[in-house]
């Protein structure tokens, strides 16, 4: 006799908020056993009910119902989501790769993107990271907009599933691929300015994720990356949480035109303008994203600087330091006038 084979089912509602697709595919995809279970789309809470009692060991309920993994305000547990339930249920509440999935369907399914966007006090940095999140969930809205267009409840999932995936791919490279390089490679380093501390770090690194483990809690929450390209000797300068780097722009600037014998005939406060220079086209500065870029990865074909990556370092160490700053213009006029007075035209008698 044939062994009879198991048929687990995993149910959702109709029109199921992405919180419950996130929440079905953390039992689809990381529970051991409910890889090939069935989908179900219940209509009611009721028919949800009936279906689990049926088979309890083999069926399960994700937000919908009034199961243990309901996060609505008649289920059990209303002040938690569907996939935070199920995450904790399997013991996968701290996994960092479904950290983010937890988030954004935490933050969808409790605070409506329309009416809380108008609530957020951008003066509370972490009331803008949820806001931040919001902004970057647009699976959720477009869930929506599939529902509208009547599309099937299975290519709406399969829609979510496939965000999921982006998104628990993208926790794995920053955990496992750039965590460890960042934790490896980075230069860190702890600037004392008056009565405050600018904590830096500097990396040789190709990974674009590195950026992202520097300002986490996981690299330290450094409050300005300058990353270099050992490929191609590229490289940026980002501020993350701290007020703009325009003095580090305006340093590095006179820096490559001293390197390289150009003469700057504006004024030092012309150095910190928004954009490209005349004479340093190679160096962006996009002002609104407090970024200084040398090439990108829209731009891979801007030449390198000559400066190199220990001398870009101690520069930006000078431009954050009010008495290594004040040297270094100093310096720099002396300079700048010897360059104007040797290109000065000889008099003829």
């Amino acid at each position: 006799m044939a062994e009879q084979t198991i048929q687990r089912m995993i149910i959702m509602g109709w029109n199921s908020s992405l919180d419950g697709h996130y929440g079905a595919c953390v039992v689809k995809h990381f529970v051991p056993g409910w890889a090939k279970a069935q989908l179900y789309f219940a209509r009611t809470d009721k028919e949800a009910d009936e279906l689990v009692a049926q088979d309890p060991t083999n069926r399960i309920a994700v937000n919908v119902g009034t199961g243990p993994f309901t996060g609505h305000p008649h289920g059990k547990y209303p002040n938690d989501c569907a996939t935070a339930l199920v995450c904790k249920h399997f013991g996968l509440a701290d996994d960092p790769i479904l950290a983010r999935v937890q988030r954004l369907a935490l933050v969808t399914d409790k605070r409506p993107v329309g009416r809380y966007i108008t609530r957020v006090p951008l003066a509370n940095l972490e009331e803008r990271h949820d806001l931040s999140a919001i902004l970057e969930s647009t699976p959720a809205v477009t869930l929506k907009k599939m529902y509208a267009a009547r599309r099937p409840q299975l290519e709406a999932f399969q829609y979510s599933e496939m965000t999921f995936y982006v998104e628990c791919e993208a926790q794995k490279a920053f955990h496992q691929q750039a965590l460890p390089e960042f934790e490896e490679k980075a230069l860190k380093l702890e600037i004392v300015r008056d009565s405050s501390t600018i904590c830096i770090a500097g990396v040789q690194s190709d990974n674009p994720m590195v950026q992202k483990v520097a300002q986490s809690k996981y690299g330290g929450r450094q409050q300005m990356l300058f990353q270099a390209s050992p490929t191609t000797g590229n490289w940026a300068v980002f501020g993350l949480h701290m007020g703009s780097i325009r003095p580090v722009v305006s340093v590095v600037r006179a820096a490559e035109m001293w390197k390289t014998g150009i003469v700057f005939t504006g004024i030092q406060e012309d150095l910190e303008a928004d954009g490209a220079l005349i004479e340093t086209p190679h160096l962006f500065f996009h002002e609104d994203g407090n970024q200084l870029f040398n090439g990108s990865l829209t731009h891979p074909d801007e030449p390198p600087t000559a400066l190199t990556f220990p001398q870009i370092w101690d520069l930006i160490q000078i431009a954050l330091v009010r008495d290594r700053r004040e040297s270094f213009w100093s310096k720099w006029e002396e300079r700048r006038e010897s360059q104007q007075q040797q290109q000065a035209p000889t008099a003829v008698h």
